[in-house]
């Protein structure tokens, strides 16, 4: 994830007009049902003030309508820094939280030879299931998580001298 941008988790409170819209079309609804009656007949001066209501309320509807609504929730915005920097700022106490707040879990088996241990298994807890919106924020660690998983991979990181596993 290091070249990606990092993201921050922001509550959006959504849009949504289906009230204000079911208000505009009931108030559309009484007007119309006024109109050529009583006191609303063509040529008075409340008709005028009833047709220009309308027509103002014509348009709030066709705004409203237009507007696609947008339920309440959470998105990850773009804090303008890249996630490399950003971790590289934080102590192992803020890592550490971060990670648990996404749920990222890392499971592998091992075993002890001598003074050594072998990583048999080392892999990815479920999905990483998490509610992002944000576009490739994992797909790097899936893949060196994978990488790792992998059989051949495991034996060459093994085969390292004990020097060069530690970095």
């Amino acid at each position: 994830m290091g070249p990606l941008e990092r993201r921050q988790r922001v509550r959006f409170s959504g849009k949504d007009h289906t009230d204000e819209l079911a208000e505009v079309n009931e108030l559309l609804a009484d007007l119309t049902d006024q109109l050529g009656t009583g006191m609303f007949k063509r040529g008075t001066p409340q008709r005028a003030k009833l047709d220009h209501r309308t027509a103002a309320l014509s348009e709030r509807q066709a705004e409203l309508s237009s507007t696609p609504s947008e339920p309440a929730g959470w998105r990850y915005e773009p804090t303008g820094e890249i996630f490399a920097d950003w971790w590289e700022a934080q102590d192992t106490e803020a890592r550490n939280v971060w990670l648990r707040q996404i749920n990222f879990r890392v499971v592998w088996k091992s075993h002890t030879e001598g003074s050594r241990t072998t990583v048999d298994e080392f892999r990815l807890d479920d999905n990483l299931a998490m509610d992002l919106d944000a576009d490739q924020l994992f797909g790097p660690v899936r893949h060196i998580v994978n990488a790792l998983s992998d059989p051949d991979a495991t034996a060459a990181y093994n085969a390292l001298p004990p020097d060069d596993a530690d970095s």
